[in-house]
């Protein structure tokens, strides 16, 4: 069966539902017809219910991805940068170790929180 295209004629379309009506009837790839009494208002809905562009999931997860691995790549970066200059003026970094020690095995935990120095 052939599919036919629905024109759609939206009267009074400087407002916002009418707006969304003609965004929601362009993304069904309708053929519209818009009216309003002002044409500088209908250019603006005219342009911003152009379909946008439809980019795959896998695409924006790839790119997601990317970016992710790029972000953590500069994080290391700049604290190794950090790291060397510390280094370089003779200043020492220090960590804390957390440990659980247990009594005798009794179940008896203690944490204790170390600075390495």
């Amino acid at each position: 069966m052939k599919k036919t295209l629905q024109n759609i004629l939206v009267l009074g379309a400087k407002s916002d539902i009418a707006a969304a009506t003609a965004r929601l009837y362009a993304e069904k790839s309708c053929a519209l017809t818009l009216a309003a009494r002002e044409t500088i208002s209908l250019e603006k809905i005219k342009e911003a219910a152009k379909p946008k562009p439809v980019i795959p999931k896998e695409e924006l997860e790839a790119q997601a991805l990317a970016e992710r691995k790029a972000l953590i790549e500069k994080k290391k970066a700049e604290e190794a940068a950090f790291l060397n200059t510390l280094q370089e003026k003779g200043i020492k970094r220090w960590d804390y170790k957390h440990l659980r020690l247990d009594y005798k095995g009794r179940g008896i935990t203690q944490e204790i929180n170390l600075l390495d120095i």
